[in-house]
């Protein structure tokens, strides 16, 4: 923190500490940050080094979650690890279909993640990872307008009926057209 932390490449997850030649811990920054872990936590010493080497995996996370932003993963963590150091989904997260963009030796290529069935997928080096926003529709809503005490959105239901869907916007009010009415 002193010193300003790991530069832009500079990994967080495998900081080394080194002691008279030997590595006396291996700090991964991730696990105190997310988890609270505190286990590598070392106090350090007069002519301790810390090594920050650079990174290896880093990918782009942009979207509905409650974090954004680059993250840093190890080798063997997926998609669902990624989820977890962003906090998880917004509220609004459109979690069926995850947009993977990436990499191939020669071109770009775009995976469809559906979670959580394949949380499981692995990101490689400058992955960017988009998730989506739920669409902006009802699935089951009715609305009333006009004559009606209170008129508004409802629930659709399967045993709604316009008699019932009058009798909960409270009814007719006494200036109503009862000759005609647009369904």
């Amino acid at each position: 923190y002193s010193a300003g932390g790991p530069s832009n490449s500079g990994t967080f997850r495998d900081i080394q500490i080194i002691r008279s030649d030997t590595v006396a811990a291996t700090l991964d920054v991730y696990d105190f940050l997310v988890y609270w872990n505190q286990k590598d936590n070392i106090r350090l010493r007069d002519q301790d080094i810390i090594k920050i080497d650079p990174y290896d995996k880093r990918v782009e996370l942009v979207g509905n979650t409650k974090r954004t932003g680059l993250f840093e993963l190890t080798e063997q963590e997926t998609i669902q690890n990624l989820i977890t150091y962003a906090g998880g989904f917004g509220n609004d997260a459109y979690t069926k279909r995850i947009k993977v963009i990436g990499n191939t030796e020669t071109q770009k290529r775009i995976d469809d993640i559906s979670y959580p069935e394949q949380n499981d997928f692995e990101l490689s080096d400058g992955d960017s990872v988009s998730v989506g926003q739920v669409l902006n529709r009802f699935e089951n809503r009715v609305e009333i307008e006009g004559a009606v005490f209170r008129p508004g959105d409802y629930e659709l239901q399967d045993s709604t009926s316009l008699y019932s869907l009058i009798q909960r916007a409270e009814g007719l009010r006494e200036d109503v057209f009862m000759n005609r009415g647009l369904i």
